[in-house]
């Protein structure tokens, strides 16, 4: 798995890229233009073909690659973004299992 995550660096962060820019997944059509554009003598298609399941998936008719928290954790634009994700899920967890209302949740507001 992280050898193909090192072999594809490059589609993997500029995956990575375009969610943070835009918030949804590039098109696999999309990134084979970028890929020609750059020079990049690869068929998308084929890669994706051969990513290791836990890194992502290619979605919808439109054919979107969504990467999963491991595939966005293994690309470079993503690494301080993902840094603090470990203990904001350790806090949630711990909130949850203490069941405390004052931990859990906000107390309401009134707009009276």
């Amino acid at each position: 798995m992280l050898a193909w995550a090192e072999a594809n660096t490059w589609l993997l962060d500029t995956v990575a890229a375009a969610w943070l820019a835009t918030g949804e997944a590039p098109k696999q059509a999309d990134l084979q233009q970028q890929a020609m554009a750059l020079g990049l003598d690869i068929w998308i298609g084929g890669v994706l073909e051969q990513m290791p399941k836990p890194l992502g998936w290619v979605d919808g008719g439109d054919r979107r690659l969504v990467l999963s928290i491991i595939g966005l954790r293994l690309t470079p634009c993503m690494a301080e973004p993902m840094r603090g994700l470990g203990p904001l899920v350790a806090l949630a967890v711990e909130r949850f299992r203490t069941g405390d209302p004052a931990l859990t949740c906000s107390p309401p507001t009134s707009s009276v």
